[in-house]
């Protein structure tokens, strides 16, 4: 590849790494970032100017001297100080988020400014190397977004919700064993619901489901709201909406996978005795004749179970 066409692309990634900045600066980014580190970073500042500014105005520059490097060879030193500045504090800032939570947006913003770099610096040079160190920087802090995109995330109830429901809208063991949930009232209060979608009609119900609660609606109003899946009660479902719950529903497929289960509804108890539908649902949870659990009259084996991944239909239970 010529120099000319690489500084031509290093123009352009730069120029989307300027857009996607002021993107979220305005916040129209928020969906794509599901991190703990996305809340925990927002608003921060340096010298009193918002970081997704200053990014803003750095790519800018990145942009413009990259193009002048096209014409000049002359403008080329000045492009090489900006990325290599540039690349050091990105690698500091990916350094501390590996440590602590890594931040989705900062990490798109980042991997845009890895790409304007490679297309600018000789690998085999010394700023090929700070690209190196950049990139190991820059692989840890993923892994920590990787580790942290497996835990679940719900849409009712707090995290530390002893009894946490798994559960798919057009799932009828769902349907079944989230009304036997509320009609113990000694068990609503410690219960927490997190969707999976495995089609459409999964993430209009649990759209419908959200939509309830902000509107201040009961749990049982919005789940029955979220069993009839039916989109004309919606009232709106925009782009960043359907991300952000589409993203919600794969963090909590993985988060099953992840412990080795692929159908719905799951339960899984304060006790981490975790309760499969069908096959494991009661099972695992023994007791003896002289005790007993406040799910026990909850244990019975349903008639359907739901695979979650390629828009498996409900399946019959052979018993």
């Amino acid at each position: 590849m010529n120099e000319s066409l690489r500084y031509r692309i290093a123009a352009l990634c730069a120029l989307f790494g300027a857009m996607f900045c002021l993107l979220a600066a305005m916040g129209a980014t928020e969906a794509l970032c599901v991190t703990q580190g996305c809340a925990f970073y927002k608003g921060t500042t340096l010298f009193g100017i918002d970081l997704y500014h200053l990014g803003a105005v750095g790519f800018g520059f990145i942009a413009l001297s990259s193009l002048a490097a096209v014409r000049s060879s002359k403008a080329r030193p000045f492009l090489t100080t900006l990325l290599v500045g540039a690349l050091v504090f990105d690698a500091v800032l990916l350094l501390i988020q590996a440590g602590t939570a890594s931040c989705v947006n900062c990490l798109i913003v980042a991997f845009f400014l890895g790409l304007t770099a490679l297309c600018t610096f000789p690998l085999h040079s010394r700023r090929g190397l700070l690209l190196a160190l950049w990139t190991f920087c820059f692989t840890a802090a993923l892994a920590g977004a990787a580790r942290e995109s497996i835990t679940p995330q719900a849409l009712y109830g707090p995290e530390e919700a002893n009894i946490k429901i798994f559960f798919s809208p057009t799932c009828p063991s769902c349907k079944a064993l989230v009304e036997k949930f509320l009609t113990r009232d000694d068990l609503n209060p410690d219960v927490a619901f997190y969707p999976v979608a495995k089609n459409n009609k999964d993430l209009i119900g649990i759209a419908l489901f959200r939509q309830s609660l902000i509107q201040g609606k009961s749990l049982s109003e919005a789940l029955a709201l979220a069993w009839t899946t039916d989109s004309s009660k919606l009232e709106h479902l925009g782009f960043t909406d359907r991300l952000q719950l589409h993203t919600i529903s794969m963090r909590n497929k993985l988060a099953l996978l992840h412990a080795g289960y692929h159908s719905v509804p799951l339960v899984i108890t304060n006790s981490q005795k975790i309760i499969d539908c069908p096959t494991q649902y009661a099972p695992t949870a023994p007791h003896s004749s002289t005790s007993s659990s406040p799910l026990d009259p909850l244990f019975s084996k349903p008639s359907t179970t739901c695979g979650f991944f390629g828009g498996e239909d409900c399946e019959s239970v052979t018993p």
